[in-house]
């Protein structure tokens, strides 16, 4: 047999698709995960800034406004 035949046949099995495609997969996953910084609050508590806004929101309408 040639090699570039070999070679063709091997990769064409199904179960070393199967492990590209995880290979692939968990090398997306491992690159998308350091695009998070851990420092983040917001990746943290993705809540925090819209709490902040609505309690802003209540002291803003419990006090009086002055024109």
């Amino acid at each position: 047999m040639e090699p570039k035949k070999t070679i063709t046949w091997f990769f064409g099995l199904p179960s070393v698709r199967y492990a590209q495609i995880f290979i692939v997969v968990a090398g997306d996953l491992l690159a998308l995960s350091n695009l998070y910084p851990k420092h983040s609050s917001y990746i943290a508590r993705p809540f925090l800034l819209w709490q902040d806004l609505q309690e802003e929101d209540e002291r803003s309408m419990d006090s009086p406004q002055k024109f």
